[in-house]
């Protein structure tokens, strides 16, 4: 599976380097330096992470919350390592993510879509342009639901969980966010955010001190 790793440090800050932003302080700055700087690293990072959510999920036509959930693990800043990790996974999307719904058996757009009247379809819209598709919506005893395809071998039986119904199927997924595009949101939004990189920091050591 793809991957990347994103590290976010306080020398990415333009014109700033950790050595510059201690310098000139006094005992008690130097003493509560890792833990404003931690923090700072941590804010600026955190909203850079928000405002590249929104515009891929604009872009893909998927809801924040899944795309986070689905493509980003995070380590935070400490005060021991002063960065803030983002792992990326670039793996396709399930269909259903893109606001999938099946089609009702019977339904004008059904009927269109199929040759046989009543035969189920599925709808979904990846990157924002809504698609029919010869595929049936199914919830699962987990509480999952998705857009399945019979395989060719199913045959009628009964499931590990007692339920009636041709197996095995398999689900569909939609198109994954591609790392370039991924990458590019994260060092456009990154960069935006860290020109106050120097300003957050004097709060937070302002914050400390006192």
């Amino acid at each position: 599976m793809p991957f990347f790793e994103i590290h976010c440090r306080a020398e990415q800050a333009r014109s700033h380097s950790l050595e510059d932003f201690s310098k000139g302080l006094s005992e008690m700055e130097r003493r509560v330096f890792p833990r404003a700087m931690s923090r700072t690293i941590n804010d600026v990072a955190g909203k850079a992470k928000t405002k590249t959510m929104r515009m891929l999920s604009l872009k893909m036509g998927i809801k924040k919350k899944r795309l986070n959930r689905r493509y980003f693990d995070l380590k935070k800043s400490t005060i021991r390592t002063l960065e803030y990790i983002w792992v990326g996974r670039s793996k396709p999307l399930p269909l259903s993510y893109f606001g999938g719904r099946p089609l009702k058996a019977g339904s004008d757009s059904t009927k269109s879509f199929h040759k046989r009247k009543g035969k189920p379809g599925y709808s979904a819209a990846p990157l924002g342009v809504r698609r029919k598709y010869k595929f049936f919506g199914r919830t699962m005893d987990s509480g999952h639901e998705g857009a399945f395809i019979r395989q060719r071998n199913a045959t009628w039986r009964k499931s590990k969980t007692g339920k009636w119904g041709a197996y095995p199927i398999t689900q569909r997924f939609g198109p994954s966010v591609p790392v370039g595009m991924l990458q590019d949101a994260v060092w456009k939004t990154w960069g935006v955010e860290t020109e106050r990189l120097r300003e957050k920091f004097d709060k937070n050591l302002s914050f400390y001190v006192s």
